[in-house]
């Protein structure tokens, strides 16, 4: 794997506002709750900064990118995700400069830090700068990330001195509004603008046109099946699952059924990043009901997307196809898998 290249100029930067910022303290005034934005010149969209460190566990600014990491912040916020649930590191959109132990850095931090010649000490005092994408591992920035963490933890100092001075620079009448701070450069000097502005939507899913085999369905019809109960179906990153084969690591995807009732797993099996899953996972159900010769009187899925793919297939088979808010049995069988991890990957997965 290659970490990306950045300039030594453009992590000066960096190293510079993340110092700056740790030295203000923010955590001993903010609380997470109390969200501001950033909006990123290059790309356009808006980075919303959540001050963490209250309770003194992490020291950092993290940064969710546009709607889809605003949305993240909000189902974290309302407890929707917790850390329990086991594929919440799968599903960040975000930049984070965080403080920390200097055991705790990896050597392509130290490599940095010794070419800038920073001298630092003490606990949870080394900046360390990580990016989260859906998908994949944390992983070093790249300077296009660099440059707009840059520009945010600069925006950041000076919210946190706004805040001190004015506590009700966060006080607004329009409701579902954020305080963001646009930035502006004139040569050399930042100097920057705020606004109040409503988050974007998130973009409504796209539901795939997904094809399942005809002529195994009319195969099945013909078969004398045992009517089953319940099945739960779902696809999901697997967290313990880290596959680096290529520039960045990602999560392995994971497709499960399970039998409701029973907690028994149907079917399992892990598949690279890019697959597409909802093919696979319409695959999964006609060939469980094949091979044991039992069709299921409801299938029940977590994902509306998934759902609203398999509907076509219950008619076909005379099952129900139902969206529920958890699966019981194929939850418990994710927290046993991530306990396992590493122990029964796939070698092409490894």
């Amino acid at each position: 794997m290659k970490v990306p290249e950045v300039s030594l100029n453009a992590w000066r930067d960096l190293y510079d506002a993340a110092l700056k910022y740790r030295d203000l303290k923010p955590w001993a005034s903010l609380y997470d709750d109390q969200l501001f934005g950033v909006k990123d010149p290059a790309m356009g969209q808006i980075g919303y900064c959540c001050v963490l460190g209250t309770l003194g566990e992490i020291l950092a600014l993290c940064v969710y990118r546009g709607s889809y990491g605003f949305d993240f912040y909000q189902r974290i916020q309302s407890a929707e995700l917790t850390p329990m649930d086991d594929d919440i590191f799968t599903m960040q959109n975000a930049l984070m400069a965080a403080f920390t132990d200097h055991g705790e850095l990896e050597k392509e931090d130290l490599s940095i830090m010794k070419a800038l010649k920073l001298k630092i000490r003490g606990r949870k005092q080394y900046p360390c700068f990580r990016s989260y994408l859906p998908g994949y591992s944390p992983w070093f920035l790249n300077e296009e990330e660099v440059s707009f963490l840059t520009l945010a933890l600069t925006c950041a100092c000076g919210f946190v001195e706004a805040y001190r001075r004015e506590p009700c620079v966060l006080k607004s009448d329009k409701k579902d509004h954020y305080l963001v701070y646009i930035p502006q450069r004139e040569g050399e000097s930042l100097s920057w603008t705020t606004q109040w502005l409503q988050p974007e939507p998130l973009a409504e899913p796209i539901i795939p046109q997904v094809a399942f085999n005809e002529l195994q369905v009319q195969k099945i019809k013909k078969m004398n099946l045992k009517s089953d109960t319940v099945w739960e179906a779902d696809y999901f990153f697997f967290a313990g699952g880290i596959i680096k084969d290529r520039g960045r690591p990602y999560f392995a995807r994971a497709l499960m059924l399970a039998h409701h009732e029973s907690g028994l797993i149907l079917f399992l099996h892990l598949f690279p990043h890019e697959v597409e899953p909802h093919g696979k996972l319409l695959e999964a159900i006609l060939s469980v009901i094949e091979e044991q010769g039992i069709v299921p009187s409801e299938v029940r899925f977590k994902k509306r997307i998934a759902y609203e793919v398999a509907k076509s297939l219950g008619e076909g088979l005379g099952f129900k196809i139902t969206l529920s808010k958890s699966l019981s049995a194929i939850d418990e069988a994710k927290s046993e898998l991530t306990r396992q991890a590493g122990k029964d990957v796939p070698d092409f997965l490894k």
